[in-house]
């Protein structure tokens, strides 16, 4: 995964896959099209402390 700029108008969708789903995700290719799918995991309530985490990260 590249680092990416705060203020790029692309590039920055892993990065926030990554910090929302906690480092938790994946992706595989689908062979007859070769598109490429991106699966995460999700906290359904995450903890006060959680949260505060995931908003003073940059991406």
């Amino acid at each position: 995964m590249q680092t990416s700029n705060l203020y790029a108008m692309q590039g920055r969708g892993l990065a926030i896959v990554d910090r929302l789903s906690r480092g938790r995700w994946g992706s595989h290719q689908l062979p007859a099209s070769g598109h490429r799918v991106v699966w995460c995991h999700l906290d359904l309530s995450p903890t006060p402390a959680e949260l505060e985490e995931l908003f003073r990260a940059s991406v």
